[in-house]
């Protein structure tokens, strides 16, 4: 394991063990349950608000990293698929052309073979 994947362990590690701490901290102090439900309900308010933010950064990061990927692929990408397209180009025509031929030749031939057999009749 490298040192990031110990040091994220750590990092979840330590925030699960501050959060189950302050719930113990509040269900254990000596305060009414109404005083505890409150304060249990305005933390966990807050504890959301700050995990709304923190979705909210991630996505940014996440977006602006895919818009970078994006960018680096279009410009390698680019440049490999006009060279492959400078060579493709020529072969494509040549075989449309001989298709071509081949279809006007072969269309000749058929009207030929077929004056030939009326001829004979």
């Amino acid at each position: 394991m490298g040192n990031k994947e110990n040091g994220g362990s750590f990092a979840v590690g330590f925030i699960v063990g501050g959060a189950i701490g302050a719930l113990a901290a509040l269900l254990l102090a000596p305060k009414k349950g109404s005083e505890t439900r409150s304060d249990l309900l305005e933390r966990s308010l807050a504890m959301r608000s700050r995990a709304e933010e923190l979705a909210a950064q991630a996505r940014t990061q996440a977006q602006d990293r895919a818009a970078v990927g994006v960018a680096t692929a279009r410009e390698r990408i680019g440049p490999a698929y006009e060279g492959m397209r400078e060579r493709v180009t020529p072969v494509v025509e040549q075989v449309s052309a001989r298709m071509t031929r081949n279809n006007t030749d072969g269309a000749d031939s058929a009207a030929a073979e077929e004056e030939s057999t009326q001829e004979k009749a």
